[in-house]
């Protein structure tokens, strides 16, 4: 079934991904979309972001916790037109296809962390650095800040190109 997908699309695909890379290998060159995080649900008429509450604020309700059903029901949210009369699902691919760059703030000085958080920057405990990942447009503006606020003229951020293939992988430079 998933041999001709040519997206995955989840509700918090960086929860799933690592799993069904692992599982399913053959969908490591897909290109990924989250519903979750790469919608903005504020401006399509919703408040909050879970898959239950959003369907319940569509006239919808399921069980959820499991795959089949949280897969019919992401399914038919994502076929719900939001209010510019565009479906949900256009707006999340327009989403999922724009370039980003993740910064990691490799060797950020400790007390730099209530700065690096307030920026939006999370904490990744397994590599040991603060990053977040924004549009690529916003790239001299963000390095910029680091340097002013962080670094400070003592070393620099590392600068990871994310595609929708790479997107939310484990390691999104692999």
């Amino acid at each position: 079934m998933i041999g001709g997908a040519d997206i995955v699309i989840a509700h918090n695909a960086a929860f799933d991904r690592p799993f069904l890379d692992r599982r399913f290998p053959q969908l490591d060159g897909l290109p990924w979309a989250c519903s979750l995080s790469q919608l903005d649900w504020n401006e399509m008429g919703y408040d909050g972001r879970a898959l239950g509450h959003l369907l319940l604020q569509s006239s919808r309700f399921f069980e959820g916790h499991r795959a089949g059903n949280d897969t019919n029901a992401l399914a038919t949210l994502l076929g719900t037109a939001a209010a510019d009369g565009r479906t949900i699902l256009a707006h999340l691919l327009e989403s999922c296809e724009r370039e980003s760059v993740r910064i990691d703030a490799a060797g950020a000085p400790f007390e730099a962390k209530d700065a690096l958080k307030v920026r939006g920057c999370r904490w990744d405990a397994a590599r040991r650095i603060w990053w977040r990942e924004f549009d690529y447009a916003e790239t001299a503006t963000e390095r910029t800040w680091l340097d002013q606020h962080v670094y400070r003229g003592r070393g620099g951020p590392q600068l990871v190109a994310i595609t929708p293939r790479t997107r939310f992988k484990r390691d999104a430079a692999a």
